[in-house]
C-alpha cells in the first residue's frame, strides 16, 4: 500500500485539531505522535500552547525523532540518519 495516495485526503492534523477542540469538551486532544523535524520546536511549542488555551487544557503532545523516509521526501525535506535525528528530539524536547 502506497503511503501517499493522492486520491485521499490527508489533512495538517494541528489545523483540524483546533477545529475538533471547538466542538468537543470532554475528549483529549492531540495526535498519536508528531515528527520533531517537520516543525521548528519553538513553532511547535507555539502551536500546543494556543491548542492548549482553545481545548481548554486538553491538549496532549505526542512526539519522536521521525524515521518514516517516505514522508520526508514527500515534505521535501532531507532524510538524516539516526543519531542526528535523535540528537535533534534531544534538543528540541
Amino acid at each position: 500500500m502506497e503511503y501517499w495516495n493522492r486520491n485521499k485526503n490527508i489533512f495538517e492534523c494541528f489545523t483540524l485539531l483546533s477545529a475538533l477542540a471547538t466542538i468537543t469538551s470532554r475528549i483529549n486532544i492531540g495526535q498519536i505522535v508528531t515528527c520533531n523535524s517537520y516543525r521548528n520546536p519553538s513553532l511547535l511549542a507555539k502551536m500546543m500552547s494556543t491548542l492548549d488555551i482553545i481545548s481548554n487544557a486538553r491538549a496532549e503532545l505526542g512526539i519522536r525523532a521521525g524515521g518514516f523516509e517516505q514522508e520526508y521526501l514527500a515534505y521535501g525535506y532531507q532524510f538524516p540518519t539516526n543519531v542526528p535525528r535523535i540528537k535533534q528530539l534531544d534538543e528540541s524536547l
